[in-house]
């Protein structure tokens, strides 16, 4: 009896180490490097005060016109948005702690902005501002 439930925790080791080494690499990311790709927009919210309840509540609205955007961050440290048929083009940068993701554009300073970095997998980067008097968040999934 004892060599089988011996035998019976030595498997369940063996099973859950792997699973283990798995799960623990799924969060590991380095940020700067895995910002280096292209990202379609999945979704955008504009923040809203709550104005009804005089508080400060933010309601989220819904953009329903993110079809066609894309960022492109290349390794050089550049990157373009594509929106319908225009293009912004600049250098990106991540602050030291890799939670602040900096676009400075080469067409326009004014649309130089600072995003903070609120979630962030293999599969979404979501981001958020509060640029120009604006609360955004934009979701991008990798293209």
């Amino acid at each position: 009896m004892k060599k089988y439930l011996y035998n019976s925790l030595k498997l369940k080791f063996w099973y859950y180490i792997p699973l283990f080494c798995i799960l623990a690499n799924c969060n590991h990311h380095n940020p700067p490097q895995d910002v280096i790709k292209t990202w379609k927009v999945s979704q955008i919210k504009i923040g809203l005060p709550d104005i009804s309840k005089n508080s400060e509540q933010i309601i989220w609205k819904e953009v329903d016109f993110v079809d066609d955007i894309f960022y492109d961050f290349k390794k050089d440290g550049t990157y373009t948005i594509y929106k319908n048929n225009q293009t912004d083009t600049g250098t990106w940068k991540l602050s030291a702690d890799n939670k602040i993701l900096l676009l400075f554009s080469e067409l326009n300073e004014r649309d130089n902005i600072e995003f903070l970095i609120e979630h962030f997998t293999d599969f979404n980067l979501t981001l958020s501002t509060n640029e120009k008097d604006n609360l955004e968040k934009i979701i991008l999934i990798p293209q």
